[in-house]
């Protein structure tokens, strides 16, 4: 009797952390928009250009101007990356009214009713005379559109990498995660953004049940 419950204490546990594990997964294919085909920085690049150069990336919005910015060609007084060696820029323009957007593919599409945490560094760059935000997230099922509005990150750092998250349910099975720079009043911005994250929240209820699980495991020892 020992032996066998020694093995099943054994073998259930290993369970319990790949459950654990699984529920924090990076969902974000190249959220730090390292995986691409360009080898200095690109300024205003049309949405044909971004979605065919970086892996997992489409550029959609009206401003058709998209930036990847690598941190071995700065201009502008722009900031080096947060994270790895590259970063992406979309703006909303005071002088047009149109604005850059972007979606990155999932790895798996959401579940509805689910809770996800989306994390990013993003700066504003003031060198262009824009505002300091918002920076609008949402969610989409199409690659093309910016979908359903998931959170505003209305005030971004200026000149200067700071850590954004937020926190929201799903409402739709969508496969893309979708950024866009938006305008406070008629005021733009010039978003610098990098590391994007998306990753599901463990429900209290589950993280519980697993922590009884195994401690009914130690008790049977």
């Amino acid at each position: 009797m020992t032996k066998t419950t020694h093995l099943l204490a054994a073998t259930a546990l290993p369970v319990l952390f790949v459950l654990a594990a699984g529920a924090s997964a990076e969902l974000v294919v190249n959220g730090g928009f390292e995986d691409h085909s360009f080898d200095e920085s690109v300024f205003n690049m049309d949405n044909a250009d971004f979605t065919a150069g970086v892996v997992g990336a489409t550029g959609f919005g009206a401003a058709n101007e998209i930036d990847i910015l690598s941190n071995d060609d700065l201009s502008f007084d722009l900031v080096a990356t947060a994270q790895g060696s590259w970063s992406a820029v979309i703006h909303s323009s005071t002088f047009n009214g149109l604005s850059d957007a972007l979606s990155l593919t999932l790895t798996e599409s959401l579940v509805v009713g689910q809770r996800y945490r989306v994390e990013l560094m993003a700066s504003a760059s003031t060198t262009f005379g824009e505002g300091d935000g918002p920076l609008e997230i949402g969610v989409s099922e199409v690659n093309e559109a910016f979908g359903t509005l998931v959170h505003s990150f209305d005030t971004l750092s200026q000149d200067s990498w700071a850590a954004y998250s937020a926190e929201f349910t799903a409402a739709e099975a969508a496969s893309f995660l979708t950024l866009r720079a938006a305008f406070a009043g008629d005021v733009g911005v010039w978003a610098q953004i990098d590391g994007v994250s998306l990753i599901a929240v463990p429900a209290p209820g589950g993280v519980l049940l697993a922590a009884c699980g195994f401690a009914g495991l130690r008790r049977r020892r």
